[in-house]
């Protein structure tokens, strides 16, 4: 009998032992969940600013892109003879092989765009 009761204390402090390892167990990760959450937010807070960022990067590339093509330039020149040439040929550029045109405007703009 003493040695039944000396295993059943042995399983109560063993059981006694659990139960404050669940406890300690939880509430680290009450802490985990709540520290995970705060970093979730500040993960969504992070990828807001970016769209933000993204946004205002763009409108200042299209901003400098369109300055860039108002600059005098070699370059814009024929990229505005190449949209004139295309608005007379419903939207048609110069192929490669109009590099052998008689036509020295037309070969430019095939040698340009090729």
């Amino acid at each position: 009998l003493a040695h039944a009761y000396s295993l059943r204390e042995a399983a109560a402090r063993e059981r006694k032992a659990l139960k404050t390892r669940k406890r300690v167990t939880l509430r680290e990760l009450k802490t985990l969940q709540r520290q995970f959450a705060e970093k979730k937010e500040e993960l969504l807070k992070c990828n807001a600013a970016l769209r933000e960022s993204s946004k205002r990067v763009g409108g200042w590339t299209k901003r400098v892109f369109d300055l860039e093509l108002a600059e005098p330039s070699p370059w814009n020149d024929k990229l505005a003879k190449l949209k004139e040439y295309a608005d007379r040929h419903d939207g048609n550029i110069p192929e490669h092989a109009a590099k052998n045109s008689v036509d020295e405007d037309v070969r430019t703009l095939a040698t340009f765009v090729s």
